[in-house]
């Protein structure tokens, strides 16, 4: 990456993870999505909270800049990296509208559908996603789509909408 940089005469760099590679000579930007290994590294395994720590911290303190989602996210990157306060931003996610299409068409849900995207871990908190989703009169009119890597909680909450009979919504 940074051979390309240069050879664009990048004037900025953008990591949208905080991973950034050394060698970069344009000015770098980090995204920070969370700190989840700092903060809870029970969630994650040894040697994944060792190596996420160990690349998160060195882009972090390298960077010129860093780009928070939340401030939530920035207020816990400056509790464990005090120093990075002036190189913080918070800038949320935007989103748009969706276009019009044809939901049913494209996916084969009989109807509008809520659409989760995320692992299925403990700590997504997906079973109170299922049971708001099952007392809440929405059910009738939409379908609850969860999309992402199984996790540790995955037969859990598939028993759960079975035991809801929400199984196919």
């Amino acid at each position: 990456l940074p051979k390309i940089a240069a050879q664009f005469a990048a004037t900025a760099f953008h990591a949208l993870s905080p991973e950034l590679p050394s060698g970069i000579q344009a000015p770098t930007i980090v995204t920070l999505h969370d700190l989840i290994p700092f903060e809870n590294p029970a969630y994650h395994r040894f040697p994944d909270v060792f190596l996420y720590k160990l690349k998160r911290s060195k882009a972090l303190t390298r960077a010129d800049k860093i780009v928070s989602v939340s401030a939530r996210t920035a207020h816990a990157a400056t509790r464990f990296f005090p120093s990075l306060s002036s190189k913080i931003e918070v800038i949320p996610p935007v989103f748009l509208p969706a276009p019009e299409w044809n939901a049913q068409a494209s996916t084969g849900y009989a109807k509008p559908y809520i659409l989760y995207v995320g692992s299925q871990d403990l700590r997504k908190n997906i079973g109170t996603l299922l049971r708001a989703f099952a007392a809440s009169e929405i059910r009738r009119d939409f379908s609850l789509v969860l999309v992402g890597p199984l996790g540790s909680m995955t037969r859990s909450w598939r028993e759960f909408a079975r035991n809801m009979e929400m199984e196919d919504q």
